[in-house]
């Protein structure tokens, strides 16, 4: 599938939104960010909701277009593609996590974030926490254990949702084959969201109230408008040839998902419709924002592309940046937001794109020639 700018700008809009949010709340620094700081990042979380509507834009595409070149779907090389992305960064995460874990709790640091980062003492790290990593559950262990793992493990909730979906969305698309019955069963998913998100917010008094966020059918249906904004951008193709539709999609989009990621908060009922309706909302702006916009020559010029590149090492960011809010915590927290901020962020940046060069592009290429996978053209 060719690479898009604007599909790259928006994984770069949600890497800084979520490495600022982090770094906002674990960093001290929700108090003294001042109001653009707080508008920015106070619900930078938001940056996983833009990660799975472009992931579920990407891989149907992945398996849609595959499948036609092949006049099937391959699922085999479909399993063994997402492995040789996925598992060799993520193992060297948790055994890097591992280490540090270790470290933090036989040497205490000087580092402000050893505990929120690496590990908590209330918690026994047993079984089920390494057994729920490895089988890509942690997602539940943090729905009904709540968040006392520290931030390098607590993230790994996301990549659990997505590696649930993707196990099971191949063979439905492969099921239900045609386009339509494809087409409700997203709008399904899509409107079954807010309804898991509300049975969690207000089950026994919000006592679940990680699984609004974490649980894999309250994140679901994000994943599904990206698949639905694949299907709809190939069948509207003609329609969408209107560049005056394109931009006004574009616009509202735009304007929806800045209202539900900055504003939503000021509602007086946020407490309990932010996690229902937040998601939901981001998802559609982006939804309609990338809808209208890949058409638009606008996002596909040049100058698109340093702002693009981030978002092209956004798996790694993702991961790798708990590492540096702990390890430059303690001089980044003298500074002020903005510029430990950028510190922070230009740290994981160049971490993301040595992790790819040197390690996880080799042992994907190992991967897929052990499964004698041809390489993408």
């Amino acid at each position: 599938m060719r690479r898009k700018p604007l599909i790259d700008l928006v994984r770069t809009l949600s890497v800084i939104a979520i490495v600022g949010y982090h770094w906002f709340i674990w960093g001290g620094f929700s108090a003294s960010a001042g109001p653009l700081g707080r508008f920015l990042f106070e619900t930078g979380y938001y940056g996983v909701t833009l990660f799975f509507v472009v992931s579920g834009y990407l891989i149907t595409g992945l398996l849609v277009e595959g499948g036609r070149k092949k006049r099937g779907m391959d699922l085999r090389e479909f399993y063994v593609r997402r492995v040789a992305r996925i598992l060799p960064l993520f193992f060297l995460i948790v055994y890097w996590g591992w280490v540090n874990f270790q470290f933090a709790h036989d040497s205490p640091s000087e580092s402000p974030l050893t505990g929120p980062v690496f590990h908590y003492q209330i918690l026994h790290y047993g079984f089920w926490f390494w057994a729920s990593l490895f089988t890509f559950l942690f997602n539940w262990t943090v729905v009904f254990g709540g968040p006392h793992w520290g931030l390098q493990w607590i993230i790994l909730w996301s990549l659990a949702v997505e590696e649930q979906f993707y196990l099971a969305y191949p063979w439905v698309l492969k099921i239900l084959r045609k386009r339509d019955w494809i087409l409700v069963f997203l709008g399904i998913v899509i409107l079954s969201g807010p309804v898991f998100r509300a049975a969690f917010v207000y089950s026994q008094g919000g006592r679940w109230i990680e699984g609004a966020t974490t649980g894999s059918f309250s994140a679901f249906d994000q994943i599904a408008f990206g698949a639905l904004l694949y299907f709809l951008s190939e069948r509207w193709k003609k329609t969408l040839s209107n560049k005056a539709l394109c931009v006004f999609l574009c616009v509202s989009g735009l304007g929806l998902g800045i209202w539900a990621y900055g504003f939503l908060k000021s509602v007086p009922a946020y407490a309990q419709a932010g996690p229902i309706a937040g998601p939901s909302l981001v998802a559609g702006g982006c939804f309609l924002f990338l809808l209208g916009g890949l058409r638009l020559d606008f996002f596909k010029a040049k100058g698109w592309d340093w702002p693009a590149f981030p978002g092209k090492l956004s798996y790694g960011c993702y991961l790798w940046h708990p590492t540096f809010l702990f390890f430059l915590a303690p001089w980044a927290v003298r500074m002020s937001f903005g510029v430990s901020l950028l510190m922070v962020m230009t740290a994981t940046l160049a971490l993301a794109w040595a992790s790819e060069a040197f390690f996880e592009r080799p042992a994907n290429r190992l991967i897929r020639q052990l499964f004698k996978i041809a390489p993408t053209a």
